[in-house]
């Protein structure tokens, strides 16, 4: 019968992480493990870390016969030179060509490899069963067990361990290496009566909310709580959102950050790009159809402080900021996740001028934003005479606005 052993996470946590540019460079990213808490307890499956290997490392293909692997953690491509990006999945079955991770080394994208991590909410004691299937390797812990041993299995391989677990919750991490081709395996078969919260670096089982469901955002249950305003509660500071390229088209000098989840960030000058330890020679010009398959990173905030921006892109005049006052304004928007806001340096942030006037969908009032207050204006000629602007005004949605405290009308 296992039990959560408090040794398990001093051994897989407290990694600091780096990112290496599709030219090798690299990048700030992580560089204290502070548990973000958002992640942990209003989302839900794994935290995958995500790590790539060059086609000339030991133990890669013609040597991965010879090459006589460690257990899990203890090989050496789960280092923080190999790191490329980190992602939450929300579910690890991949089947059978799993191949996340292309940063133009040698052989991509082959030869990578990934650690994920969790909290599993057992709601009663029992034996639950779990499998894994991989190609080329594997190894699946429990509160620091190893319960499932698939290093090394070349050709592919499954293994399947019942466990006794006790009610409450307990750590998992499993370790997965494609060393080969020209197949990458994985699938990961759980009990679906478990629940699964991811766990970033620092964050430990305790972090986990016992109920085996994301928890409701602090806040929700009153719209004018002083507390929250200016920062959504639990986040942590990090370094910068590591890139994994920088692109830019023939027609424009703008330059992109381009993040592992498929976003991009515009970096707003040149002081900014240096901040991030960039270099220009790392530059990529590529058409502005491939640029465009990469979408605007609009969740954004800086290492120093825990506030949240939406920015609001618009072709015709300068984008606008406006802060998530409250993680229930964060989630009221669909769209909106935890693990894709971006670290970016306060100079991107404050190039944006803040969007000040708001309304809903729902409701024709206009507001101005004051003090994170809300004011509205009690007619259209009042809006007009004080020389508004209608093209600022922005949408926001309901619990967004009831966020913010009422202050004095105007007009």
């Amino acid at each position: 019968m296992y039990k959560r052993s408090n040794a398990c996470g001093r051994i897989f946590i407290g990694i600091t992480l780096l990112a290496t540019l599709a030219s090798g460079m690299t990048v700030r990213a992580e560089t204290t493990p502070v548990c973000d808490k958002n992640i942990v307890q209003h989302e839900k499956g794994f935290y995958g870390q995500y790590y790539n290997m060059a086609e000339s490392d030991p133990g890669i293909q013609g040597n991965i016969y010879a090459y006589t692997t460690e257990e899990g953690p203890n090989n050496y491509w789960y280092g923080k030179d190999y790191f490329v990006f980190s992602r939450v999945d929300q579910n690890i079955n991949f089947g059978d060509n799993f191949m996340p991770v292309n940063t133009g080394k040698a052989g991509d994208p082959f030869h990578f490899a990934t650690h994920w991590r969790s909290g599993i909410v057992v709601p009663t004691t029992g034996t639950y069963t779990f499998k894994v299937t991989a190609n080329n390797d594997a190894w699946l812990y429990i509160d620091g067990n190893l319960l499932i041993n698939l290093g090394n299995s070349y050709r592919g391989a499954n293994g399947t361990k019942d466990v006794s677990l006790t009610e409450g919750v307990h750590e998992l991490n499993i370790y997965f290496a494609e060393r080969s081709r020209p197949y990458s395996v994985f699938k990961f078969d759980a009990p679906t009566s478990l629940y699964y919260a991811p766990l970033p670096p620092g964050c430990s089982v305790d972090d986990v909310p016992l109920t085996g469901a994301p928890t409701p955002p602090a806040g929700s249950g009153t719209n004018n709580d002083s507390t929250t305003h200016g920062t959504v509660l639990g986040a942590s500071t990090t370094g910068y959102t590591p890139a994994v390229a920088l692109f830019k088209t023939a027609e424009s000098p703008a330059v992109y950050a381009i993040y592992a989840n498929g976003y991009r960030h515009y970096i707003t000058s040149p002081t900014a790009f240096e901040k991030y330890d960039y270099h220009y020679n790392q530059i990529k010009t590529v058409s502005q159809t491939t640029l465009d398959r990469y979408p605007e990173s609009r969740l954004v905030r800086t290492p120093e402080d825990a506030t949240i921006y939406f920015i609001y892109t618009r072709k015709e005049r300068q984008w606008l900021k406006i802060n998530m006052p409250s993680p229930t304004a964060f989630v009221s928007y669909p769209q909106n996740q935890w693990g894709n806001v971006a670290v970016v340096d306060a100079l991107d942030i404050n190039a944006y001028p803040n969007a000040n006037l708001i309304k809903t969908d729902k409701d024709p009032g206009i507001y101005l934003l004051q003090d994170n207050q809300k004011r509205l204006f009690l007619s259209a000629d009042v809006f007009n005479a004080l020389d508004y602007s209608w093209s600022e005004i922005v949408t926001v949605s309901t619990e967004h606005l009831n966020s913010y405290a009422t202050g004095s009308p105007i007009g």
